[in-house]
């Protein structure tokens, strides 16, 4: 009875490429059900392909990308082993955008990685505020036994690590905030994310947009009773809260308050 499945793994990019790859799996599900939305989960930039871009066009799969970059600089990316560069990865952010009307493009950035210096870090930090990332999960270097970064030299001191990633956050905060802020007072389909219990006890209906924004609805008499998790809705989003919503019985970050006008 969900309306939405999420496809994920350690690297889905890398799936089955010798039938297609993924490109070819999102076609199979899309010919093989006529209702399901499909989200992807953490993605590598050099996925994006053409046949990759032609599956994405289908408006069931939902304008949601988190990217594993890991960094901005070309030079900390090669000493990664990466097989793609900034400006790869700026191309496939525009071409997201072509797809999909303001999609939530997400990444994960590493800071501090053996070598990084300071102008690797503002490399990064340009890169990022290029891309105008919905979210940045930023966070420091930290050795592994066993992979090839545990001998890298020369290591970076983990208080510049933890004052760069500070400073990803800061500009986090605020790319998020605008981002919200470009969807207030338009529409998007949703998945409900409570209970008609949990509803009914805190006044408050939590929505996860297409778009991956946390919304809060406020109960109304048409849809008491029939409220169901994993059902599809039709929001409006509104204003941005000014403090926490309970939902749940705990603060909750919604992330802005929307009204529901259908399914």
């Amino acid at each position: 009875g969900a309306a939405e499945a999420v496809l994920t793994g350690v690297n889905i990019g890398q799936w089955n490429k010798a039938c297609g790859g993924l490109p070819a799996l999102l076609k199979s599900l899309l010919v093989g059900t006529n209702r399901i939305g499909l989200r992807l989960s953490s993605l590598e930039p050099d996925i994006f392909t053409e046949d990759f871009f032609a599956a994405l066009e289908n408006p069931r799969v939902r304008p949601h990308f988190h990217l594993s970059i890991q960094s901005g600089s070309l030079n900390i990316l090669k000493r990664m082993g990466r097989h793609y560069g900034p400006k790869a990865a700026l191309g496939a952010i525009g071409r997201l955008r072509s797809v999909k009307k303001d999609p939530f493009i997400a990444c994960d950035i590493i800071t501090g990685f053996p070598g990084e210096t300071e102008r690797d870090f503002r490399e990064t930090l340009e890169f990022c505020e290029a891309a105008d990332f919905a979210r940045i999960h930023a966070f420091p270097f930290s050795r592994r036994r066993g992979t090839a970064a545990w001998d890298f030299k020369p290591s970076v001191p983990e208080r510049v690590s933890r004052e760069r990633v500070k400073i990803l956050q800061n500009l986090a905060s605020s790319c998020r905030k605008r981002y919200i802020e470009l969807w207030i007072g338009r529409e998007t389909g949703g998945i409900c994310l409570s209970d008609d219990a949990t509803a009914a006890r805190t006044g408050t209906i939590e929505v996860l947009s297409d778009n991956c924004l946390r919304l809060g609805a406020a109960v109304s008499d048409n849809l008491t009773g029939s409220i169901r998790k994993g059902r599809r809705l039709r929001c409006r989003i509104g204003e941005i809260p000014s403090e926490s919503v309970s939902v749940g019985g705990k603060a909750s970050l919604i992330d802005a308050r929307c009204m529901i006008i259908g399914e």
